[in-house]
């Protein structure tokens, strides 16, 4: 008894093994941005934001929608960087976004070229930052005329968190796979 439900456990992982990985090409993050976020001093601003990327492991490449709202001067950079809640790190992605101010919606996409390592910190190939990106170990951070230390801020988080299923899946080739 004990070995045929040993026998049909590991059959169900080998079919959620087998059959997950095809769902499993895209991971979408998101991020909330506002200025009591920015962790050098709360920044006082009427300015709010959120972000989606889609990070697609088969092309090795990271889909961006960014809106901001109020923003009163003019927009600077916007950078993901490499960091937890209130930590400063340094820029693994430059999202390049028009300077304007007021309301400002910038797409685009990032590509292995895009990537700027930071080998102290452990970013050392594009899948590093790819990682981070997925496991909730970077943080987007606009920046303005008046704040140019950033302006609003919030952290990147997966949309959901599942520990078995597709996610699961897409952990398993982030960790084992080499792009």
């Amino acid at each position: 008894m004990q070995q045929s439900f040993r026998s049909l456990l590991t059959g169900l992982a080998l079919i959620g093994v087998v059959s997950t990985p095809a769902l499993a090409q895209t991971v979408t993050t998101v991020a909330l941005l506002n200025g009591a976020d920015v962790p050098t001093r709360s920044v006082l601003t009427g300015a709010v934001g959120a972000a989606q990327f889609t990070i697609d492991l088969g092309k090795s490449e990271v889909s961006y929608d960014i809106m901001l709202f109020d923003l009163a001067t003019r927009l600077t950079g916007a950078h993901i960087h490499i960091g937890g809640p209130g930590l400063v790190g340094p820029i693994v992605f430059d999202l390049r976004p028009a300077s304007q101010s007021g309301d400002v919606n910038s797409k685009g996409t990032l590509t292995r070229a895009d990537v700027k390592l930071s080998a102290d910190l452990g970013i050392r190939t594009a899948e590093d930052a790819l990682k981070s990106l997925v496991l909730a170990g970077t943080y987007l951070d606009v920046h303005t005329e008046r704040n140019g230390d950033g302006e609003i801020r919030g952290q990147i988080f997966p949309t959901d968190m599942p520990t078995t299923g597709p996610l699961r899946a897409i952990l398993s080739q982030l960790l084992s796979r080499r792009w």
